[in-house]
């Protein structure tokens, strides 16, 4: 059996700094993407700490630059990746942005056939207190 490493935030830790101005990451993350669809290239991986590679690339280039890169390989448009399941799981404070650039995304389901809302359930990051509108349906 062959063993396949995989990328991580150290990988990223050690590869990206601030001055090859978003040069690494599109390249890393397109090869990611190549070998880990089904974990979007571990774009939501955390491996020291707290921060993803998300959010750890988004320190150091800022949002736009981050997003547009992403888009780049994750197009805005795509209507087949739960991108949106993924952050709620992995990076729910990035959900607002991440809405923002692939709104269509909130229809799919995910790998487990999961609509958006019960994958966001599942996560424990979503209580009736926070908010009553999404179990609105539940009453009827």
């Amino acid at each position: 059996m062959v063993h396949h490493s995989q990328p991580s935030t150290t990988s990223l830790l050690i590869i990206i700094d601030d001055k090859d101005e978003m040069e690494i990451f599109p390249i890393f993350l397109k090869a990611a993407l190549r070998h880990y669809p089904e974990e979007l290239g571990f774009l939501f991986q955390t491996e020291f700490g707290e921060q993803t590679a998300c959010e750890f690339v988004i320190d150091v280039y800022g949002e736009d630059k981050t997003f547009r890169a992403i888009g780049e390989f994750i197009p805005f448009n795509q209507t087949t990746i739960p991108i949106l399941h993924h952050v709620v799981e992995k990076a729910p404070n990035l959900l607002n942005d991440f809405t923002i650039y692939y709104p269509s995304a909130i229809h799919l389901r995910d790998s487990l056939g999961r609509k958006f809302y019960q994958t966001k359930l599942a996560c424990g990051n979503e209580s009736y207190m926070d908010s009553p509108h999404v179990f609105r349906w539940i009453e009827r």
